[in-house]
């Protein structure tokens, strides 16, 4: 995924506390902090300065100054080589960074199971999974390793299933079709049978409106609509079983949170928490707005993967998971964890939210 301005993700997300979000955010800051010198931090993000991610983040440096009375103040700023963002805040050279947990898989595999995995969380799920499931401590052991205190750093929600020029029926139409893909998802893909590349977004646009792409998985209807991938293919599928949430990451030098005044850690804590609730309502309901355009404005037709195709990407998943848990040990950490968590949130869903969605269907408004 380039970090060009044209091929950026425009907004982000994730779920924290809705009431601490919406009073961090919203009002002034009632922290109480040291009446130490001001502390003054860099926050190195690996976007684009002019997109819509670079300026949430300088949102999210202004209300730090609010919420601490200026006692913290952040300076927004873009490293030289963005995949050295995490080994540079690691190293103590800059306080903070943002980035997106994909782009740390050479120096630390683990980091990119916390941002999603194919037929994971969801991004409720995830906020779940940090704050009352152990997950939050797995990843401060995670990013530890490499010098780093974590947080969640917003996330994107649910997304597309990808855009495809002719329809799926069944298993033998993915077999040899060119499809852009990324991640843990690109694998699963490849293992199906599928020829998959991973692109920037100017010539993912530029192969895809030739016959060299059949398919293309990119973020979720609003980055997708503005990328102009509905004039290249009329099926938008769903669900997105690649990432039914993807989840960034905040990550600070450990030794300088751990030297910060608790006052001010709280603080910062209260924003973060605010920067990824409001980030996740607003992802959402731009996705929504922009489907409702694709539908009726755009002629987009949806579809549905069929059931088949679903069963054998999922154990397809299970197999990569398997796979890539025996060459690691730390992956294998993180992976177990998610499973157990994610079963353990199966007869909920099943019993509480799959019953109630499915009772919503009928239009009592009309």
């Amino acid at each position: 995924m380039s970090l060009s301005r044209r091929n950026l993700l425009r907004s982000l997300t994730l779920g924290s506390s809705a009431t601490i979000a919406a009073a961090a955010w919203s009002a002034p800051a009632r922290s109480q902090v040291d009446s130490s010198q001001p502390q003054t931090w860099t926050l190195a993000s690996v976007w684009d300065t002019e997109s819509f991610i670079y300026a949430y983040l300088e949102r999210f440096a202004a209300q730090v100054n609010l919420q601490t009375q200026g006692q913290l103040q952040i300076n927004l700023v873009r490293p030289r080589d963005p995949r050295e963002c995490l080994a540079e805040v690691g190293s103590g050279k800059i306080q903070m960074g943002h980035g997106m947990p994909l782009l740390w898989e050479a120096q630390l595999p683990a980091a990119s199971y916390f941002m999603s995995i194919p037929f994971g969380l969801t991004a409720p799920e995830q906020g779940l999974w940090l704050t009352q499931g152990g997950g939050q401590a797995l990843a401060d052991e995670v990013y530890g390793s490499v010098g780093c205190k974590y947080f969640p750093g917003g996330n994107l929600g649910f997304g597309g299933g990808g855009w495809f020029k002719t329809e799926v029926t069944d298993l033998s139409s993915l077999e040899g079709l060119h499809i852009q893909s990324s991640g843990l998802a690109a694998a699963v893909w490849q293992a199906l049978g599928a020829q998959v590349v991973t692109l920037p977004l100017p010539e993912v646009q530029r192969q895809f409106a030739t016959d060299r792409l059949g398919a293309v998985e990119y973020v979720g209807p609003e980055q997708d609509r503005n990328a102009n991938l509905h004039r290249s293919a009329p099926f938008y599928y769903f669900p997105s079983w690649q990432r039914p949430g993807t989840l960034l990451d905040f990550f600070i030098h450990l030794d300088t949170w751990m030297a910060l005044p608790s006052s001010l850690q709280r603080a910062l804590e209260i924003t973060i928490a605010a920067f990824n609730q409001m980030l996740l309502n607003e992802q959402t309901y731009l996705n929504q707005q922009a489907l409702q355009r694709l539908i009726s404005q755009d002629g987009v037709q949806l579809r549905r993967f069929p059931d088949s195709v679903l069963l054998r990407l999922e154990s397809i998943t299970g197999t990569v998971l398997r796979e890539r848990a025996s060459a690691n040990p730390e992956v294998a950490k993180v992976i177990d964890h998610l499973i157990r968590f994610r079963a353990e949130q199966l007869s909920w869903v099943q019993a509480v939210e799959l019953s109630y969605l499915d009772s919503r269907r009928w239009t009592w408004t009309r």
